[in-house]
């Protein structure tokens, strides 16, 4: 009878100092009342009927916060337990199951990862918001338009204190170094986001995806899509003027000087008209920027808190999503339930469920029964 390892990977989790308890990847009880075990005991159960009575479970430890980087620790540590578990069990078969963000870690550890797809017979994602990131086209121009605008701010604050330019001139200077040096060590960070970010569009790990209705996690995911779209959206419509210098220089400059020169005649004849607008010059000036100025630092703030801390910069350059599917071809399932188990259906327990454990012990089992018997592996001296 050839050996199955389960390999459990669980979700984020949100704690200040103590990690609390995973009940659905810890020892198994009876399982039957929905306890700490009901999921291992449910796919144990299963699986011994499909005709795999060894099985192992192995659960792999990581911190659980909302961070990238947690999330590529975890993918190590997946391939390290994988390709130990493999040394020390000859011949042993190796599936991953893993629920919410711990499904990016497992995708994530496909990545440059030698001998790990085929050592893994199959991976199983519950719940999971595949994140997905692409170039955005207007990012860079308009963060650099930003800060233009910002440092502007900055540096007429900063010469207003003094009277003498000889002293306001130097700290303007040294204001627009620190923030283009700034800006440099951000955008070489996130130059090439994709490449440590992104999992693998195609694997050869054959990938089941579960998924439950009400998925509180994809709906707050999408609202933050949408709430970063629109702020993109007044960003990109507040910045017209300099994407209309950069296609049409002539045309631009034309166009300002004619509204400029009806604007002052409009102020000139009409004297109400000129103190409205002597009056309240600075309150449109500041309406027009507020949404550029705001669309940066709310973007940055709404991706950071959504996707991880060290994703900040991510906005200066490139857009993110959490999306049903990773990129590529899988097979995904959309799990219905009887309104008693509705409440388990949510993002956070769908491993509760009875249905649930049955598709993954089928799935697993048909993806056993589909590869060859491996060959024994041993480790060299």
């Amino acid at each position: 009878m050839v050996k199955l390892i389960v390999h459990l990977v669980h979700g984020t989790q949100f704690y200040a100092w103590r990690k609390p308890r995973i009940p659905w990847v810890e020892d198994e009880g009876d399982g039957e009342d929905g306890s700490v075990g009901a999921f291992r005991h449910g796919l144990r159960r299963r699986l011994a009927e499909r005709g795999f009575a060894d099985v192992d479970f192995d659960v792999v430890p990581w911190s659980g916060r909302n961070r990238h980087g947690a999330r590529l620790e975890a993918a190590q540590e997946l391939r390290r337990h994988v390709l130990d578990l493999t040394l020390a069990n000859n011949g042993s078969r190796h599936v991953v199951v893993a629920h919410s963000h711990g499904g990016n870690a497992c995708l994530l550890a496909l990545k440059d990862a030698g001998e790990l797809p085929q050592r893994l017979s199959g991976i199983v994602c519950f719940s999971t918001p595949f994140l997905v990131v692409r170039e955005a086209k207007w990012a860079l121009a308009a963060t650099f338009a930003w800060m233009f605008l910002a440092l502007i701010g900055v540096s007429q604050l900063v010469s207003a204190r003094f009277e003498r330019a000889i002293v306001a001139i130097p700290l303007d200077t040294l204001a627009l170094a620190l923030v283009i040096y700034l800006l440099r060590v951000v955008l070489w960070r996130y130059y090439d986001v994709t490449r440590w970010t992104q999992a693998p569009e195609q694997t050869a790990v054959p990938v089941l995806i579960v998924r439950c209705p009400g998925d509180e996690a994809s709906s707050g995911l999408g609202f933050v899509a949408i709430l970063a779209r629109v702020l993109y959206t007044l960003e990109h419509l507040a910045a017209w003027p300099l994407r209309a210098l950069q296609r049409h220089p002539l045309q631009l400059w034309l166009s300002v000087s004619l509204a400029s020169i009806a604007l002052a005649v409009a102020a000139g004849v009409l004297a109400p008209f000129g103190r409205w607008l002597a009056a309240n010059a600075r309150w449109i000036v500041a309406l027009l920027l507020a949404p550029w100025l705001l669309g940066l630092p709310a973007r940055v703030l709404v991706y950071g808190l959504a996707y991880g801390v060290d994703l900040l910069g991510l906005p200066l350059m490139h857009s993110i999503s959490a999306e049903t599917t990773p990129l590529g071809r899988w097979e995904s399932h959309l799990v219905a339930t009887s309104d008693s188990d509705e409440w388990r259906a949510a993002h956070s327990e769908p491993y509760r469920l009875r249905v649930v454990q049955n598709l993954a012990a089928d799935w697993i089992a048909d993806q056993l029964a589909e590869e060859p018997h491996p060959q024994p592996t041993f480790a060299l001296d």
